[in-house]
């Protein structure tokens, strides 16, 4: 009762992080989302990455690309948007709640360099049944404990949303959704194939064995970054740029 309280007391308080603004959803996200040394390790190695992308961009194009799937609150894409202006971001976020602060932390922060879609990214296009936490907005099309809430969302691969936006490059990827990476990766294949993003993937250890197989598939190396209990951080990127 004491948890249910504190989110309805904290519920879309904004806070400023590095000059970024946030909003939060939770109680939770003051002790993860809005920590400053908040996945630090995958932090620096998306910024390195996007480094390294801005100074070698082709000259025909504005851009460097950074796909978010599983957003949340934006942590990374409000940031990556605000610090990197010459940055387009696609920041994808199913829960509804999580949804609106990103879209608040858009606004409040005047980005006009960020696309923010609430679906989720899947195998398929359609629609998915989503598993919503009391705790916090770290929901789940797989994992259901903990749930206070079940809604229907709306699900779609990333490969027909490039062709949808019509995008011809995608640099830098993060994908944090709750066990679900494999059916987002299933749902990207085609995209990761043709434009060989650089990605950082949290994985469940259920789905380890079966998201390095795919890495591997597609011709990719990956080094793990972060180890928690039940999550693993890896880095991926094609084997030509690992030379």
């Amino acid at each position: 009762m004491f948890r249910v309280i504190s989110n309805k007391l904290v519920k879309l308080i904004p806070v400023e992080i590095d000059g970024v603004i946030f909003y939060a959803t939770s109680i939770s996200d003051f002790y993860e989302q809005l920590r400053i040394d908040f996945e630090k390790q995958a932090f620096e190695y998306i910024i390195n990455s996007l480094h390294n992308c801005l100074c070698n961009v082709d000259k025909r194009r504005k851009w460097c690309v950074f796909i978010d799937a599983g957003a949340n609150i934006g942590r990374y894409s409000l940031y990556l948007a605000k610090k990197f202006p010459n940055t387009l971001v696609i920041a994808i976020e199913p829960d509804p709640e999580a949804y609106l602060a990103l879209i608040k932390g858009v606004q409040a922060n005047s980005l006009n360099n960020v696309i923010a879609l609430n679906l989720a990214a899947y195998n398929s296009n359609g629609y998915v049944v989503l598993s919503r936490k009391r705790s916090s907005t770290i929901s789940s099309i797989v994992n259901q404990t903990n749930t206070f809430e079940m809604v229907k969302v709306r699900a779609m691969r990333i490969d027909d949303l490039v062709k949808k936006l019509n995008m011809n490059s995608i640099d830098i990827v993060k994908i944090d959704v709750e066990g679900a990476e494999l059916y987002v990766l299933q749902g990207f294949e085609e995209s990761i194939k043709k434009f060989k993003p650089r990605i950082i993937i949290e994985v469940t250890k259920r789905n380890k064995e079966d998201v390095i197989k795919f890495f591997t598939k597609v011709g990719y190396n990956c080094k793990s970054i972060i180890k928690n209990l039940a999550t693993e951080y890896f880095a991926c990127q094609a084997h030509e740029f690992n030379k």
